[in-house]
């Protein structure tokens, strides 16, 4: 079991797999049937110039096939790893802020070829998922697609410098979906690339 809180949950498409991120920076996957744990990313697995592969986990989210995991860590870079191998992560997504001990999350766009985050400095990032490279990054402030998000019809974005927790891509309406410390809700048009 985790030693601290655990700050998010996720399974795999086929729900055979749950996974939790742990706020003692580790990621665990558990057998959905048995409850066993049969992997854990972030114990024992100190690396030379990476003090804590994980760090202090406050999100996680799962490939589409199951066979990798994005996390998002106070203090760090989004990551994202191969769940068939051990050790280092595949990338590193750098430039969104996650240090106010706000639960930022991650996620994967459009084919999961971008990588999607929130951000403590009230922007929402993307990153093309091989390369790392920023494809962009919106200000929370700028007026989202049509006509305004879910918080009482309001033609705004986010209040400008709210955090921005997370930021999920809804495919089947091909839209990015983000929520904010002011406690709105808010729906932007289709990703570049």
């Amino acid at each position: 079991m985790p030693r601290r809180r655990v700050s998010q949950v996720g399974t795999n498409p086929s729900g055979n797999l749950l996974a939790s991120a742990g706020r003692d920076g580790t990621v665990r996957f558990w057998d959905a049937l048995s409850g066993l744990c049969v992997k854990t990313i972030g114990q024992d697995h100190r690396h030379a110039n990476d003090a804590h592969p994980v760090g202090e986990a406050t999100g996680l989210c799962l490939s589409r096939d199951g066979t990798k995991c994005l996390t998002t860590s106070r203090h760090g870079a989004v990551k994202l790893w191969d769940l068939r191998s051990a050790g280092k992560p595949l990338a590193r997504y750098k430039g969104h802020q996650n240090s106010k001990g706000s639960f930022v999350r991650c996620g994967f766009g459009p084919r999961e070829a971008v990588v999607v985050s929130g951000s403590d400095d009230g922007r929402i990032h993307l990153w093309e998922t091989h390369t790392t490279k920023p494809v962009s990054t919106l200000p929370s402030s700028m007026s989202p697609i049509g006509g305004g998000g879910f918080t009482g019809g309001s033609s705004g974005g986010h209040a400008s410098g709210a955090c921005v927790y997370r930021a999920l891509w809804c495919a089947k309406q091909s839209l990015l979906a983000t929520c904010a410390e002011d406690g709105s809700v808010r729906t932007w048009g289709h990703l570049p690339g």
